[in-house]
């Protein structure tokens, strides 16, 4: 068995795709370029692969991570890419395959851009603080700081937060519910792109 981390893009409709359908088109597409997945064991056994951070449907994204174990020998790393590439639909496109050198509990930041079509962005000097539900039914208070949000221009704002925060949140939170967001990077603690 070998390990592999594969990093892509999702753009265009394909950001219409759930997640749990997106590990679907993967399956399909290593079944379709003959490559063999390991599965777990047991009763029901499941492909051993792993999407890192999951996007919410309707968000594009150009730097996604997907974990892999392959059943036998795939050969070099670096041609994966073109071997699985035309077995996917478009919009959907691997970027580069390696071999994980970190841990997904490494991942400290992720960027993001927010592009509005109508208005434009204003950001407060203080951040801008809101509640959000958890999981377990509590309410938590999250702050994120100006120096978190950078302006490209008017109509794009960019984001620097913790995985557990949706950009999407805070875009709502700033008055603009209906911005396209798209992933740009996931960052370590020490500012490092995550590899």
């Amino acid at each position: 068995m070998r390990k592999c981390r594969l990093f892509f893009s999702k753009t265009g409709k394909t950001r219409y795709i759930s997640h749990l359908d997106l590990m679907r088109v993967f399956r399909r597409a290593f079944n379709r370029a003959e490559i063999a997945v390991a599965h777990s064991e047991g009763f029901n056994p499941h492909p051993i692969m792993a999407g890192l951070l999951p996007l919410p449907t309707g968000q594009e994204s150009v730097y996604d991570v997907l974990d892999v174990t392959f059943e036998t020998e795939v050969g070099s790393f670096l041609l994966l890419p073109e071997r699985i590439n035309p077995c996917l639909p478009q919009g959907i496109k691997i970027i580069r395959a390696g071999v994980p050198a970190m841990k997904p509990a490494d991942i400290f930041a992720v960027m993001s851009q927010a592009t509005v079509k109508d208005g434009e962005w204003a950001v407060p000097e203080d951040g801008v603080t809101f509640e959000k539900r958890t999981k377990s039914d509590n309410v938590k208070t999250i702050t994120v700081k100006r120096a978190q949000m950078r302006l490209i221009d008017q109509c794009t704002l960019e984001f620097l937060l913790p995985p557990d925060i949706s950009p999407a949140l805070v875009a709502a939170e700033l008055g603009h519910g209906d911005a396209d967001i798209i992933r740009t990077g996931i960052f370590d603690k020490n500012g490092r792109s995550f590899v």
